[in-house]
């Protein structure tokens, strides 16, 4: 338990429970992906863009 402390930080772990939860849900993986993109074009940084 130690070792994955270790390795996985709260982030990771964050996405990871998401996803799983979102499969449960009875979500495909396209749909996953397409959420995922969607909250990273909303958290994109706007000066990015111009």
């Amino acid at each position: 338990m130690k070792k994955i402390k270790s390795t996985l930080d709260f982030t990771d772990f964050q996405n990871f429970m998401a996803y799983v939860l979102f499969r449960f849900q009875g979500m495909s993986d396209e749909d996953w992906e397409t959420v995922t993109k969607q909250q990273s074009e909303e958290s994109a940084d706007p000066k990015e863009n111009n």
